[in-house]
């Protein structure tokens, strides 16, 4: 997963953080009771699968145009 995020007159700032950061412990624990352990599981091989078979993808991106922000989550 590669994170992106820029600001009018700042430089940008990327980071890369492993797609296996999403089963963690900690992140589990912040989705609760939302999802089971089991569910998270499934989740976590069909975004494999996705990019198996189609190549990575923009997950999510934002752009500001009151201050110029734009953030870019890849997977």
């Amino acid at each position: 997963m590669k994170l992106i995020v820029k600001q009018k007159g700042h430089l940008g700032i990327r980071l890369w953080f492993p797609n296996r950061l999403i089963l963690s412990k900690k992140v589990i624990k912040l989705i609760g009771n939302e999802l089971s352990r089991e569910e998270v599981d499934i989740l976590y091989k069909c975004l494999l699968d996705f990019v198996k078979n189609n190549g990575h993808f923009v997950f999510l991106e934002v752009k500001s145009k009151s201050d110029g922000s734009y953030i870019r989550i890849t997977i």
